[in-house]
């Protein structure tokens, strides 16, 4: 565990950087902007995104470039954060890292099924963090699965994918983005049984015992309603920790004779009053949701690891919402009444209601 003086001084830092995160009145400009040009030259002049669009064409916005200068940032201040956790507690930290390694082994095997080597991909759409366990200059080299599943040897991931490959040095991309995010979850899990403090352990699960139920529900209702997966599919993929659903609760899910079954089990959980699945924005409904735990958490917890992450939390919803206002700009969806429905901070809501969790 890291001591009180570190953390008094990650609490600080925190609560520095906190302050630097857009406030309301940047979302207001922002939605009036006439063109991406303008929004990006605002967020490139005014915000704290200055450094991480420094290198950003403001006359040539590519959504997938913008979204990786903005998560870099991320990645940026978690450097500047990391050494004031130590112990179990920096290694659940390090998830942040995981979680962007999966998306660039998603991309790249996505990349290689257009029928392109590795050499020709654009690496501004990759993370390429310095922290990564994964060895990109040897991956980048891959002109095929096979080679690509040789450069991730002495990675987590070499477990994971090779016994999905086929005969013929194939990855079958469906299963395989099922089993990196596997993966990632299960590292959390094993890193949140690592703590010997009760105390810390029931935290940790409060941090991210809502996301895990979360991707179950979507995982199981998806796969069910889109997908049509087999049973031991959904068996085998569903991350096992439990919440507010109990794992009676997932194997209902999994064995309901019908998708209304599935829905009813999950109205009837802690979820059903944050979401509803046979509406529309449920993937907004439960980020709004987070964003008001997480802000609740950093004030409970002004000075531990729930601060800390609680402000990567904002600082993502953020990205994903700068992401919306300019997608939006860019195909003129509606007014700046509607697009202020569509983002995760409150705009357009005299106050957050509250759930309790």
């Amino acid at each position: 565990m890291a001591g009180m003086y570190e953390y008094n001084h990650a609490g600080a830092k925190i609560k520095a950087m906190k302050a630097k995160l857009l406030q309301r009145e940047d979302y207001e400009r922002l939605i009036q902007m006439p063109n991406v040009k303008e929004a990006a030259l605002y967020l490139k002049n005014s915000t704290c995104y200055q450094e991480a669009l420094r290198q950003l064409d403001e006359n040539d916005v590519h959504r997938g470039h913008l979204e990786i200068l903005l998560y870099r940032s991320i990645m940026e201040d978690s450097d500047k954060i990391s050494h004031y956790v130590s112990g179990y507690e920096k290694e659940l930290f390090y998830y942040i890292y995981t979680d962007h390694e999966v998306e660039d082994i998603k991309k790249m095997l996505r990349f290689l099924r257009l029928g392109h080597p590795l050499t020709e991909m654009d690496i501004k759409n990759l993370f390429l963090d310095k922290h990564s366990t994964i060895d990109f200059n040897k991956c980048l080299l891959a002109r095929n699965d096979e080679e690509l599943l040789e450069a991730l040897k002495g990675s987590g991931y070499y477990a994971v994918l090779k016994p999905l490959m086929d005969e013929n040095g194939n990855l079958p991309l469906f299963e395989i983005e099922l089993a990196l995010d596997y993966y990632s979850y299960q590292e959390i899990i094993r890193h949140i049984e690592h703590f010997k403090m009760h105390k810390a352990k029931e935290l940790a699960l409060e941090m991210f015992g809502h996301i895990i139920d979360y991707k179950n529900i979507m995982f199981i209702y998806r796969g069910r309603h889109y997908y049509h997966l087999p049973k031991e599919m959904l068996y085998r993929y569903t991350i096992p920790l439990f919440y507010h659903l109990s794992k009676q609760d997932i194997t209902d899910m999994i064995e309901a004779g019908s998708l209304e079954e599935v829905i009813q089990i999950v109205d009837r959980s802690f979820y059903g009053q944050i979401f509803n699945l046979r509406k529309k924005g449920v993937a907004l409904s439960f980020r709004r949701f987070m964003r008001e735990h997480w802000s609740h958490l950093m004030n409970v917890h002004p000075f531990g690891l729930a601060s800390i992450l609680g402000y990567f939390y904002l600082k993502e919803v953020e990205i994903i919402d700068i992401t919306a206002i300019i997608e939006g700009i860019r195909y003129s969806i509606g007014s700046s009444i509607d697009l202020a429905e569509e983002l995760i901070y409150p705009l357009s809501r005299k106050g957050e209601r509250t759930v309790g969790s």
